[in-house]
């Protein structure tokens, strides 16, 4: 099949080439010359719409023969069948176990909206409004301000 397009291609790329050895013979009329002679006009636009169509033919066959390598994609599982496990060394485990940095936190848990929320064990609550949560690093008097950054939560 790739040999017939090959054809085609050779062939559209052959009528395009004499379509510009056509329009470059026209460069030496007048647009005089070419308003007397109707014909020359047919010919240069015979010739621009016969080199649209051999550009779209190329890259027709760029995009066929895309679709033929795509195909050939499709017997990597079978490869993949053939490769043996024991090619591939074994992977060792990490000596030191991976700890989890938030298995010492709390979890906040608000069964009125449906969620949880995990934070430090060292964070405090303040939740006088089930629909506001604020997580904050130091204890606040209720009177003061506070100046530490804290993490705030609406349920709207």
């Amino acid at each position: 099949m790739t040999e017939i397009i090959k054809k085609q291609l050779k062939e559209k790329i052959d009528n395009l080439f004499k379509i510009y050895q056509g329009l470059k013979n026209l460069q030496r009329f007048t647009l005089k010359d070419l308003k007397e002679n109707i014909e020359n006009v047919w010919s240069v636009t015979f010739g621009l719409v016969a080199g649209i169509e051999a550009i779209l033919d190329i890259s027709q066959y760029v995009l066929a023969d895309k679709r033929i390598k795509i195909e050939s994609y499709g017997k990597i599982p079978e490869k993949l069948q053939e490769i043996s496990l024991n090619q591939f060394p074994e992977l060792k485990k990490p000596e030191k176990p991976i700890q989890d940095e938030t298995a010492d936190w709390k979890t906040y848990r608000n069964e009125e909206y449906g969620y949880e929320v995990k934070y430090p064990k060292d964070w405090y609550i303040y939740n006088d409004d089930p629909a506001k949560v604020y997580f904050q690093r130091e204890r606040v008097n209720s009177q003061t301000k506070s100046r530490y950054t804290r993490l705030l939560f609406v349920i709207s």
